[in-house]
């Protein structure tokens, strides 16, 4: 950026003109109407409230649950598919219109567990070192970002 010794004397002038003038002030009537707007908003639930507003133990619960949801349907997964968990279901019990849905189920299920047998706990194995190594970073990111960022950040 130029120095203001180096403006032409229209843009000197400008500057100089701009630099008088008074900072805009907000109307006296903004701050009551935006306090009466924010206390008449209903407050959601704290599950209907974003991520972010949730506390770190319902965000830390939240997410388990997810993972442990996801763990047990690859689990499921390979266990209906290897064990023929399906097959072995008393088939009778199942009403007539149910069986060829029973039927391919269990052979869906089948190929899930051969491809996850194949591809997935392999690639787990593999990277799963990789997913925390990151997640640590990411971690130690955050911190040292809320260390340096003066006043904190943000929450709108």
């Amino acid at each position: 950026m130029r120095d203001r010794d180096e403006l032409d004397p229209l843009a000197q002038e400008i500057d100089t003109y701009l630099r008088a003038l008074a900072p805009p002030r907000a109307p006296s009537s903004l701050l009551p109407r935006v306090l009466a707007a924010t206390t008449l908003r209903p407050s959601a639930p704290w599950y209907a409230q974003r991520w972010q507003a949730w506390s770190p133990d319902l965000r830390v619960a939240a997410a388990l649950i997810g993972v442990l949801a996801v763990v047990n349907l690859i689990w499921l997964a390979g266990a209906i598919g290897t064990s023929g968990w399906v097959d072995g279901l008393a088939i009778d019990a199942v009403p007539a219109m149910w069986q060829p849905f029973v039927t391919r189920a269990s052979a869906v299920m089948s190929l899930v567990s051969a491809v996850w047998e194949s591809l997935g706990a392999p690639l787990t194995a593999a990277l799963a070192p990789v997913v925390i190594a990151f997640g640590v970073a990411c971690a130690g990111c955050g911190l040292a970002l809320r260390q340096l960022v003066p006043g904190g950040t943000s929450r709108s």
